[in-house]
């Protein structure tokens, strides 16, 4: 605690009837007049380190007293009382970040009003100074990307950094003087290896390696600063493993580092889950589907989604259904046929090109031999014992495709399913 003795004395000859009041008579008969001291505190401030926990005031009030704060981080006990002797306790949270903070602690004593300046320094234990804790979760596809909204952060930034929000973002910019680090096990790293001056490109032990060929993991994570925008984008590279997890600490810093504002961040790189979307109409089922822009990485279509059709179709529940398209497709009681779109007729005499059930497709969607490239090979079309598969070939550009066929009974191909599969490539 700081010399108590330095502000043990805020009322000093204020409001006092038990020292030596004044008495004033004209006569024998004149009233006896007290007269009382006008309230007056001794002390203006008081200072104090970033964990000081406590200081406690002795005063004397002439009549009912009350003391406030403008601070949530100073507590008074006692709040109010009455004629008498009393002791203040203040009492003080650490102070967590690097700049002093200061609050005004207000004493009423009947009309009079003192103020007193109580300043805390800031946080000189480097362990103890308060970072940011966030998550951020990427898109799905290669270089999507989260962000964090800095503006949410005011109050620490405010507070470590010793400036206002504006100035800090006016610093981090592209011509700003506010240094960006990436720290890896203490360790303080200068970075500005992505698109903008305050960022990195990470790799999969988050460490600050520019920008190699994008893929993990040499390339595994960037964080770019966008001052403009007041945000931070954190980003996924090419191949990330499924649901994959990163922590990435990094801080931006004045140019000797005595301000500085640390964040960090859990990252969650999710696996992409496509919009697989059915309706099923007598023997009819309608896909809208998703398949994401890479080559050979297919949507599956669930044979539960398909089981009104199926039994509306061909009579068959879903595991009779999957039975018997997963027995040798030479001789499987169910059999696939591509729809020509342009006429409409079922192409019943081409074999299977893909794996099972299925084929590979040409530009026009109608069964072709294995190529690897488009546009001689557009899509496949697979049938496991989980459902549909539908995947695109190299190169095949974004935008919406239609895919119609059948599965029809070997023996009674009046007996079919009809799938339609509206396909959103992107």
């Amino acid at each position: 605690m700081k010399d108590i003795a330095k502000y043990s004395r805020w009322f000093v000859a204020a409001c006092l009837l038990a020292s030596a009041p004044m008495f004033t008579a004209c006569d024998d008969d004149d009233e006896i007049v007290v007269e009382v001291p006008p309230f007056n505190l001794d002390a203006t401030a008081v200072s104090v380190v970033w964990n000081e926990s406590e200081a406690v005031v002795n005063f004397s009030a002439s009549e009912n007293w009350s003391a406030t704060t403008d601070a949530s981080w100073v507590q008074l006990t006692p709040e109010k009382g009455e004629f008498g002797k009393h002791r203040l306790f203040m009492t003080f949270e650490h102070n967590d970040y690097l700049s002093p903070r200061q609050a005004t602690v207000t004493v009423k004593c009947g009309e009079g009003v003192q103020n007193i300046l109580v300043t805390q320094g800031g946080c000189a234990d480097a362990a103890s100074v308060l970072s940011v804790s966030a998550s951020v979760e990427t898109g799905t596809t290669d270089f999507s990307a989260g962000s964090l909204s800095l503006s949410s952060y005011t109050k620490e930034i405010e507070g470590n950094m010793g400036m206002t929000y504006d100035e800090f973002i006016q610093g981090i910019g592209n011509d700003g003087d506010i240094d960006f680090y990436i720290i890896n096990d203490g360790e303080w790293n200068l970075a500005s290896s992505a698109g903008t001056r305050c960022s990195a490109w990470l790799n999969a032990d988050m460490e600050n390696v520019g920008w190699k060929d994008g893929t993990y993991p040499d390339n595994a994570i960037y964080v770019e600063t966008w001052a403009e925008d007041g945000e931070v984008a954190i980003g996924r590279g090419v191949d990330i493993p499924d649901n994959a997890e990163f922590d990435v600490e990094f801080a931006y810093a004045n140019a000797d580092k005595s301000r500085y504002i640390i964040f960090k961040v859990n990252i969650l790189c999710p696996t992409y889950e496509p919009v697989v979307d059915v309706v099923c109409d007598g023997n009819k089922a309608v896909v809208n589907m998703e398949i994401v822009d890479a080559a050979y990485a297919p949507t599956l279509i669930k044979f539960d989604a398909l089981a009104d059709a199926l039994q509306a179709g061909i009579s068959l529940d879903v595991e009779g259904f999957v039975s018997a398209v997963t027995s040798d497709r030479d001789t499987a009681p169910v059999v696939m046929y591509m729809i020509d779109q342009a006429t409409g007729n079922w192409d019943m005499d081409s074999n299977y090109t893909a794996n099972g059930i299925g084929y590979w497709l040409d530009d026009k969607y109608l069964p072709t031999g294995w190529t690897g490239s488009y546009p001689s090979n557009t899509f496949s079309i697979e049938t496991s014992e989980d459902g549909i598969y539908i995947g695109r070939s190299n190169d095949v550009p974004s935008g919406p495709y239609t895919l119609k066929f059948v599965y029809a009974l070997r023996t009674n191909v009046t007996k079919y399913v009809e799938i339609e599969a509206n396909i959103d490539c992107f």
